[in-house]
């Protein structure tokens, strides 16, 4: 329905106001209006009425302009400010004026037919026209919608957005394979190390050192050092893990499927329980979320092996000063295994050692 230019906004919208899906007021509910966000928050933000400060935005870097059509661009902005550090907070009594109907008012409605056939037609071919012009309506805005959902799988490589199989042009975790200053990792050393850690987390990134990088030369995944999709990764990347020389990683526990596993990791990441490093999935799930921000991993006797950390806590310790908003846990596993000495990898690989 049209509304007059003249008419005043303090008048217009309340008798305009489009109602609040369920799953927004709910999702504003369990978060305290967005301060207890999450990685997959971004959903939450509607572009329509969203603030920051300039500097910011200039930080985050503004939208993505290669959008063409319907939606996203708000939400994978959303989720850039996240990665850098943003705090969200819902203001209910914000207001936008929208021109136009939001997304569940837009339905075009294909044609049913001229006037003239229409009346011709018999009730029931009517019907049956109507309720084909409907479906094919709504498989038309069905496709529109997963357009947006495609592309947004494709940069937002956080779980619950990404594919389970397919992998996303943007990099979730990744993996920094370090050798100590002065010493160098064998070829098989490398092996074992990085096989290990994509059995555990197959949809990671591996970075290594540049003269072990052709080792691994027809696994995508892993990228030598010196190679510009390196740097991206670990510019990027949600969470980098950094391995202090070549470490074994077992098989991740499946307690309860993946999504268990999350809620585990950050429902300990809270009080910094056991469960925050039951796996190397589970610890990648817990920091940046919560308080969090770093995790140590080490050995029983008390060497750290691995360093799991956010990039949003990062980009927030570089920005504020360490310690704001984040704190850092160790944690002493027994699912990792230093690999010391030149290793047998057909013992590795068959099973045997």
């Amino acid at each position: 329905m049209a509304v007059p230019v003249s008419e005043a906004v303090e008048v217009a919208g309340p008798a305009h106001e489009l109602e609040q899906p369920r799953w927004l007021q709910q999702a504003y509910g369990w978060s305290a209006d967005l301060l207890h966000a999450d990685d997959r928050s971004y959903r939450h933000l509607i572009g329509a009425v969203t603030c920051c400060t300039r500097w910011f935005f200039d930080q985050v870097g503004g939208f993505d302009e290669s959008f063409t059509s319907y939606g996203g661009e708000d939400w994978e902005w959303a989720h850039r400010a996240w990665l850098a550090g943003g705090v969200f907070a819902h203001v209910p009594g914000a207001v936008a004026w929208h021109d136009g109907p939001d997304w569940a008012g837009r339905a075009t409605g294909a044609g049913g037919g001229s006037a003239g056939s229409a009346a011709s037609a018999s009730a029931d071919s009517a019907s049956a026209a109507s309720a084909a012009a409907h479906e094919d309506e709504e498989a038309r805005r069905q496709a529109e919608k997963n357009g947006e959902t495609l592309r947004l799988a494709d940069l937002i490589a956080v779980r619950g957005s990404r594919g389970f199989g397919v992998r996303s042009r943007a990099v979730d975790v990744c993996v920094d394979l370090v050798a100590a200053v002065g010493t160098s990792i064998s070829a098989g050393a490398a092996f074992v190390a990085v096989d290990s850690v994509l059995a555990a987390m197959p949809d990671a990134t591996v970075v290594v050192p540049d003269d072990v990088a052709p080792v691994f030369e027809a696994d995508q995944r892993v990228r030598g050092r010196s190679s510009d999709a390196a740097a991206a990764a670990l510019g990027g990347a949600r969470v980098v893990v950094t391995l202090d020389g070549p470490v074994r990683v077992l098989p991740a526990v499946e307690a309860g499927g993946s999504d268990d596993a999350r809620v585990q990791a950050l429902a300990a990441a809270v009080g910094l329980g056991d469960d925050v490093a039951r796996d190397l999935r589970t610890a990648t799930d817990a920091v940046g979320v919560g308080s969090l921000g770093t995790l140590e991993l080490a050995d029983p006797s008390g060497r750290v092996l691995v360093t799991v950390e956010s990039r949003r806590a990062a980009l927030r310790a570089r920005r504020w000063g360490a310690g704001v908003a984040f704190v850092s846990h160790r944690a002493s596993v027994d699912w990792l295994t230093p690999v010391t000495g030149e290793p047998s990898v057909a013992a590795y690989l068959g099973g045997w050692g």
